[in-house]
C-alpha cells in the first residue's frame, strides 16, 4: 500500500522491493524465499520480527530463515515485538483498530496519524449546496471506520485542516456510494484531480441519518468547530 512505502521512506530506506503477493507466491517453500532474498535481491542483512513465519503453511521460522540465509553468507537480526497497551504491533491489529473507529490506538502502533493517500476526483456538490464544499478523495488504501474525524489535508507541500468525513451520506438519499469527503477550512483553491494525502488525527464521531438538512448543517458546523479547536485555533490552522 502506498502509506506504507511513503512510511518506509521516511524511516530512510533507499529503496523498497514490492513483493505481489498471489497464489504462487503462497506456495512458495520457505527454502525457496530464503534462497530468493539472497539469489534475487542479494541482501546481505535480514531483519525480521521474532514471530516471522514465511513460506508455504507459515512453514519456515527464524531458526531455518537464519540456517538458509548463513548457507549463502547473510545475517539475520531478530527484533523483538512491539506493543501499545499489551496489543501487539501488527498490520492485522491496526487494520482492527481503524476498523472500530479507534484511531488512538491506530495511530500510536503507527507511531504517527494514518495517511490516506489519493486524487481529488469530481463529487456530486452536495457538500458545497449545504454551504461546506468538499475535496473527494478516491485512494486504494485499506478505509477506517466511517465517521467524521479532525484531519491535516496536504495538497501539494501546503497542510490544511479539514473535517474528513467517511460514509454514505444517508441524509442525502438512500444506497449511496462510500463517499471520502474532506472539508478544507479557509481554503478556496482548484483541487480537482491533484494528488491529496489526508493525515487522520482525531477520530470525532460516528455517522448519523440526521431528520432534515438543517440538522446536518448545524453538525456539520460543530465538527469544523471541534476541528479547528483541535488545531489551535479558530481557524484550524496546523
Amino acid at each position: 500500500e502506498v502509506w506504507k512505502l511513503v512510511r518506509l521512506f521516511e524511516a530512510g530506506a533507499d529503496g523498497v522491493a514490492n513483493l505481489p503477493f498471489s497464489a504462487e507466491f503462497a506456495r512458495m517453500p520457505a527454502e525457496s524465499f530464503a534462497a530468493a532474498l539472497v539469489g534475487s535481491l542479494r541482501v546481505s542483512n535480514v531483519a525480521v520480527g521474532e514471530d516471522f513465519h514465511f513460506g508455504t503453511g507459515r512453514e519456515g521460522d527464524i531458526a531455518l530463515l537464519e540456517a538458509c540465509l548463513g548457507r549463502f553468507g547473510a545475517r539475520l537480526h531478530v527484533l523483538p515485538l512491539e506493543s501499545v497497551d499489551g496489543r501487539p504491533v501488527h498490520s492485522r491489529t491496526i487494520r482492527e483498530a481503524l476498523s472500530a473507529g479507534d484511531l488512538e490506538t491506530a495511530n500510536a502502533m503507527l507511531g504517527g496519524p494514518y495517511t490516506l493517500h489519493g486524487e481529488v476526483e469530481q463529487g456530486f456538490g452536495w457538500g458545497r449546496k449545504l454551504g461546506f464544499p468538499t475535496a473527494n478523495l478516491r485512494t486504494e488504501q485499506w478505509i477506517p471506520a466511517d465517521g467524521v474525524y479532525a484531519a491535516i489535508a496536504r495538497v501539494g507541500t501546503c497542510p490544511v485542516a479539514c473535517a474528513f468525513s467517511i460514509g454514505r451520506r444517508e441524509t442525502l438519499g438512500d444506497d449511496l456510494p462510500l463517499a471520502l469527503e474532506a472539508h478544507l477550512l479557509d481554503f478556496d483553491g482548484d483541487v480537482y484531480g491533484h494528488p491529496i494525502s489526508v493525515c487522520l488525527h482525531r477520530f470525532l464521531r460516528p455517522q448519523n441519518r440526521f431528520g432534515s438538512h438543517e440538522d446536518l448543517i448545524r453538525q456539520v458546523r460543530t465538527d469544523v468547530a471541534q476541528v479547528a479547536t483541535f488545531f489551535g485555533g479558530p481557524h484550524g490552522h496546523p
